[in-house]
């Protein structure tokens, strides 16, 4: 449930009747197909309009599982509290769950990749998904280069590493995720 996210980001027209009239959705700040891929059995994301429409209905609503995300409401806890942390970051440094928490999730990118189960395997996979253009946070120059050397290193130690760069496509870069062992 994305309460404070309008479902489009463009404004509403008279040619929003119009059946192949495609108005521009909201950027969730991931792929669209991420959510269908790795969450196949999710009925889909609830926006604004959707919160605003529970507000008027005059009947119970079930909900058997619920995600709420709120990024602004985890800046202003986590800023409150002193904490130098990006509002994505306590989560998956506070979370209290096993080693193996995403791999129901990876096992779906797997099957919508036709990848099916990953055998055991002997070597360890690393991925570094690069973000160093575009908006949004990004390492310093000097320490992305020390990071692609050392991954280069651990390369030439019999690691398989993939760094994936961020203007690859969106396939490319879940398939690096899928087969990786630590992304």
């Amino acid at each position: 449930m994305l309460p404070a996210i309008p479902t489009f980001s463009d404004k509403p027209t008279d040619s929003d009747d119009d059946p192949t009239f495609i108005r521009s959705r909201s950027s969730l700040g991931v792929h669209p197909f991420l959510f269908k891929a790795a969450y196949p059995t999710l009925a889909g994301q609830l926006h604004l309009e959707d919160v605003d429409d529970f507000v008027t209905f005059s009947a119970p609503i079930l909900i058997d599982r619920l995600v709420v995300a709120d990024r602004g409401a985890a800046a202003r806890y986590y800023g409150a509290r002193g904490a130098e942390l990006e509002p994505w970051m306590p989560p998956f440094i506070e979370l209290n769950a096993s080693s193996s928490w995403f791999e129901p999730v990876r096992q779906n990118l797997a099957k919508y990749f036709g990848e099916g189960e990953r055998a055991v395997e002997k070597r360890v996979e690393v991925t570094y998904l690069a973000r160093q253009s575009g908006p949004g946070s990004r390492l310093v120059e000097d320490d992305h280069k020390a990071l692609v050397e050392g991954l280069n290193k651990l390369e030439r130690e019999g690691f398989k590493v993939n760094i994936v760069n961020d203007d690859a496509d969106w396939t490319t870069r879940m398939r690096a995720v899928v087969a990786s062992t630590v992304c």
